[in-house]
């Protein structure tokens, strides 16, 4: 085992020594109208890709490699969910369970089922499929019934046609009735893959197999560098088990995260008229449960950071569900 833990040793160093070698190591600032983009190569193997535009802010992290005379630039992802769900008790709620919707917007095919066991015609869209609500958040407050779990699914696009939507399971803690559900657009977003040459002190990049193009102008990193400082970037790379979230008093709550049991695909129907959050032009009583819509700030987490009328049952089939 000595000898395992030398030669992994010396190897380490040799890799560190190489990398401080590197011409690559610098700042490259690629920022033009209307886009922010920053390229951070760090000399210990590491790299930060700051970006934003328009409601878009993302720090990319991952690491580097080089080979004759390239930069290969490969982002660490953490694997999520695109449904991240955070929970708490809160003393002060009077009646039901309370579920803020933030971002779901960007995907309008999300839709909830808060039935105890899955049926496949229970589901009703969150937002209707031609809405567009991205700055707002959506709360529905559940009185109706306990919620011991509860269901969301998403569409999707493959092969067959017998498997429309992808299905999440979320059991909650009994005492839980205020929940934070974050889409996460992210989960379907593959991770960054770049190739990188120097030419005259300039950056060009390209996505692999690409053609190159113009990114910046190195600048040189400071000889006393602190590189402890951007660990926190990379720690912060998935999803956090906890938030820290403020109430409407200032006062902030711990809400922990809740992981979905399973996930599978499932043929759903779901009425394409009706949703829990519709446009502010629409009139009418969703019928069920308390339904408050704000307008608030996007809150962004730390991710490497797209809803009911209660309807009469039919009688159907049992659809059987396929693992993910």
């Amino acid at each position: 085992m000595k000898k395992i833990s030398l030669w992994a040793g010396m190897l380490l160093l040799n890799l560190a020594v190489h990398a401080q070698k590197s011409v690559f190591p610098g700042r490259y600032n690629g920022s033009k109208m209307e886009i922010a983009q920053e390229i951070m190569i760090l000399p210990d193997g590491r790299f930060l890709f700051s970006l934003s535009y328009g409601s878009v802010d993302r720090i990319i992290v991952g690491k580097w490699t080089e080979a004759g005379g390239k930069l290969s630039l490969k982002e660490e992802k953490a694997a999520a969910d695109p449904f991240l769900v955070f929970g708490r008790h809160n003393s002060k709620a009077e009646k039901g369970k309370l579920f803020t919707f933030k971002g779901y917007a960007e995907n309008t095919s999300v839709a909830v089922s808060f039935d105890d066991v899955f049926e496949a015609n229970n589901f009703q869209l969150l937002h209707l499929r031609d809405q567009s609500t991205f700055s707002r958040s959506n709360s529905l407050n559940v009185t109706s019934r306990p919620v011991n779990k509860f269901f969301l699914s998403k569409g999707f696009y493959g092969p067959s046609e017998e498997d429309n939507n992808v299905v999440y399971t979320f059991v909650p803690s009994a005492n839980w009735n205020d929940f934070i559900l974050y889409y996460n657009p992210q989960a379907e977003v593959p991770p960054v893959n770049l190739q990188a040459v120097l030419k005259n002190d300039s950056l060009f990049l390209a996505e692999e197999g690409g053609q190159e193009s113009y990114f910046a102008v190195k600048k040189e990193l400071s000889k006393e560098i602190d590189l402890t400082k951007f660990d926190s970037y990379f720690l912060n790379a998935g999803v956090p088990d906890s938030l820290s979230l403020p109430d409407t008093t200032g006062n902030r709550h711990i809400y922990k995260q809740l992981k979905s049991t399973e996930n599978f695909k499932s043929k759903l129907q779901i009425p394409d008229h009706e949703a829990y959050f519709k446009r502010e032009d629409e009139e009418g009583d969703p019928g069920i449960d308390q339904v408050e819509t704000n307008a608030v700030a996007t809150e962004i987490i730390p991710a490497p950071p797209r809803t009911t009328t209660p309807k009469k049952k039919t009688a159907k089939k049992p659809i059987k569900k396929k693992a993910w």
